[in-house]
């Protein structure tokens, strides 16, 4: 297993019972108030001028699923063969692809729709992630560091659009897995200059991807409906949805249509938020609670510690045999 990952868990055992003590007392002393979707928009503009989004104009996807190999490629998953005889089947992404591309029918019309994690302007992931292994960059992207992460998976459920995936074939290191902007690809990563743009976006053959600035994507996007609205529906998807999204969606018929939610402005993470709060008000459950999470991935870590020790004391017993037998 990873060092740092090792020596991040452990610092987490050894300081989560008084962390989330400390959390209390702030949290009852201090509540926080979410913004509303409108106000942290515009605080988001203000403060993130360079915030980066990528647009996804259906009518123009043919559904080539081009941008699903580019990402398998460049974050060096499988390939998988995809059934094309059966392009209405649903997927979803999961741990071995970031992006799947899906068919839905509209009056006998084929539209190809691309999915992946939306990168939230206000992620509800990062809110319900108790270590902090999510994080929203003032850039655009919501990254993932494997190194916080205990796999409490409390990201997988918060997600209102249910992508983080994890890895349950992998028993010793598994990941929460979803689309990074393919921030961790870049070898030049200064938040201030914004990430360098997602691989799908760069081998869509189309142009219906299209990376940039967020302000002018969203421009963009209201630009091309009012020059053709017998193309488009008037909605530019992701604007407000959920607080905001930095994947802003257009297409030729309501987003219900194609499985995106019509959520309300306000940002997911107000939920899981206030739910946080309001647990937090009861002082000692939320101490109780964390303390009970750390020694159970205590005495599992040292279960698993004395299995492998008692692998290797096994294997050394096994060769001292073989050799004791050759010499005889």
């Amino acid at each position: 297993m990873n060092k740092n990952k090792k020596n991040s868990r452990r610092q987490f055992l050894k300081l989560g019972a008084g962390s989330a003590a400390g959390a209390v007392i702030f949290l009852n002393s201090n509540p926080a108030k979410g913004n509303t979707s409108v106000d942290y928009v515009k605080t988001d503009h203000i403060l993130h001028p360079n915030s980066a989004a990528c647009l996804v104009d259906i009518t123009k996807c043919i559904g080539c699923r081009q941008c699903e190999l580019g990402c398998r490629i460049s974050h060096d998953h499988k390939i998988p063969e995809v059934n094309t005889d059966n392009i209405a089947e649903k997927r979803r992404p999961d741990s071995k692809q970031n992006t799947v591309v899906n068919n839905f029918k509209i009056d006998n019309s084929d539209n190809f729709v691309k999915i992946q994690c939306m990168h939230c302007l206000k992620p509800a992931c990062e809110s319900a992630c108790i270590v902090g292994a999510l994080t929203k960059r003032a850039d655009g992207p919501v990254v993932y560091d494997a190194d916080k992460c205990i796999g409490c998976r409390y990201c997988m459920v918060a997600c209102p659009y249910e992508i983080p995936a994890y890895e349950y074939h992998n028993s010793l290191t598994p990941e929460v897995v979803k689309c990074d902007f393919c921030t961790s690809l870049s070898s030049d990563d200064k938040k201030e200059s914004g990430p360098a743009g997602p691989s799908c976006a760069k081998v869509c053959p189309t142009g219906a991807l299209l990376f940039g600035n967020r302000e002018t994507i969203i421009k963009i996007a209201r630009g091309r409906i009012e020059a053709d609205k017998d193309r488009y529906f008037p909605h530019v998807y992701g604007e407000f949805e959920a607080g905001g999204t930095s994947w802003i969606y257009l297409g030729p018929a309501d987003f219900s249509n194609f499985n995106l939610p019509p959520f309300e402005k306000v940002p997911s993470s107000q939920l899981t938020e206030a739910i946080q709060h309001g647990i937090f008000k009861f002082g000692a459950a939320p101490v109780a609670f964390y303390g009970a999470l750390a020694a159970l991935m205590h005495f599992k870590k040292r279960n698993n510690d004395n299995k492998e020790t008692g692998k290797e004391k096994s294997i050394k017993d096994g060769d001292k045999k073989i050799e004791d037998s050759s010499d005889v």
